[in-house]
């Protein structure tokens, strides 16, 4: 979606307990999120900051 926003697609009704998630986590790398109903919108700074969510998202376990 671009070099700034990452959509992502969760199961129905899932989006806002993802978005929710992702704003606790208060990384720099994220700007901030908006929740449907299966998919999130996450705005980033920039396209580096969009490869470290994906990848903090890719392996949830190697958050720094």
């Amino acid at each position: 979606a671009g070099p700034n926003l990452l959509v992502v697609r969760t199961a129905i009704g899932a989006a806002q307990r993802v978005a929710l998630a992702l704003d606790r986590i208060q990384s720099p790398d994220i700007v901030g999120t908006v929740a449907g109903d299966d998919t999130v919108f996450v705005a980033t700074p920039g396209q580096q900051n969009m490869r470290r969510v994906m990848n903090l998202m890719q392996h949830p376990d190697t958050r720094r």
